[in-house]
Order: structure tokens, then sequence, then C-alpha cells
């Protein structure tokens, strides 16, 4: 990296930190194919990092939902694991999330409706509320409650 490089990355991300944007830009998208999650970090002092993973329908094991307590605001992430011990991670403010959310039980067939789950990883708030969507444990079609979700 060039010291002309250097300084416009540390202007970009000083400016993104003086905007009050996000130190993480996320993004998500899901097909008939699978899923791909696009991550671009600004906290690295030298440069921002990216990272791309894809998972096939296929190579889904489990899926869940939880909410992360942030002390001021929680944030509900899905967690995609994967064969081989891998998991995609995915936060709500991902770009692409509530699309995937929303069409999650016609992609995965047998994964619990965003409205059958949401209620029980949202409320209340600041509980962890872990809640398993994938597979339907005992042929239900109702999301299992893991932790913290009544």
């Amino acid at each position: 990296m060039s010291l002309g490089e250097f300084l416009r990355y540390r202007w970009q991300a000083g400016r993104r930190a003086w905007r009050g944007a996000p130190a993480d830009e996320w993004a998500v998208q899901a097909d008939q194919q699978g899923v791909l999650l696009r991550h671009e970090s600004y906290r690295g002092f030298l440069a921002k990092s990216v990272s791309e993973e894809h998972a096939t329908w296929s190579e889904i094991v489990r899926v869940v939902a939880w909410k992360q307590d942030n002390f001021t605001w929680d944030t509900i992430w899905l967690r995609f694991e994967l064969v081989g011990e891998r998991a995609l991670d995915v936060p709500e403010d991902a770009v692409g999330w509530r699309s995937l959310a929303d069409g999650l039980s016609r992609l995965l067939p047998g994964s619990a409706a965003l409205e059958e789950w949401w209620p029980a990883v949202a409320f209340p708030a600041f509980a962890e509320n872990v809640v398993q969507l994938y597979p339907p444990p005992n042929n239900s079609s109702k999301p299992t409650p893991l932790r913290g979700a009544a």
C-alpha cells in the first residue's frame, strides 16, 4: 500500500466515524442457489477488510435467530450453521436482511416463517432469546426456543 492509498483510507475511515457511520457494512443476498454474505470492516488501521462467504441451501444444517444486547439497543442475528462446522452470521442491519428473513421459509423448506419466530426473538428486550428456525424439531412447524425465549 502506498502512502497516498493509506492516507485516502484513513481519511475515508475518519469521515465515516465523524458522520456516525457504522464501522461495519453488511450485505446479504439469497436466491434458489443459496446465501451470499459480504462484510466490509473499517476497523482496521491500515485498510478496510472485505470478506465474502457463500453457502448453498444443501450445506445448511441448522438456522438459529438470536438477539445481541448492545447496551442501548439490540441487534437480531440469523446464524446459518453449515457442514464442516462453518457458520454465516447475518445481522439485521445488513442490506438484504429483511428480504432473506421474509423468504427463508420459501427458500429453505421446513424453516419457520418470519411471523412465527420474530416475536420470540424480539421480546423481551435485552434478552438473548435464541430460537431454532431449521430444522424443525420433532416434525413441528413451530420455531423452537433454545435459550431466553419463552
